[in-house]
């Protein structure tokens, strides 16, 4: 995910992807989790804070997304495909 602190994401972008669900990393944290995936020779992973009721419904918009299937995180969360109309009476999701 994006690391706080300034740097690559402005804070416009920084902006935007929190109201996505993608808030900035603390610097001290991501770092760590850097460090652990040298120790352990990790090459393929993702470190972010990811606020799951934000971003799923975002990022399943268009279609389901099997890869999130396996995650613990999600399946206490209500499927975003369930919403009915009924749900969102002014069609503006919240926003």
């Amino acid at each position: 995910g994006p690391w706080g602190g300034g740097g690559m994401v402005g804070d416009d972008a920084a902006g935007h992807l929190r109201s996505l669900g993608l808030p900035q990393l603390p610097p001290s944290l991501a770092i760590e989790a850097l460090q652990k995936a040298l120790d352990h020779d990790e090459s393929g992973l993702v470190v972010a804070d990811i606020d799951w009721g934000r971003f799923l419904p975002v990022y399943t918009l268009a279609r389901r997304r099997p890869l999130l299937d396996a995650l613990p995180e999600l399946q206490t969360l209500p499927d975003p495909a369930a919403a009915t109309p009924a749900d969102d009476p002014d069609g503006t999701d919240g926003r």
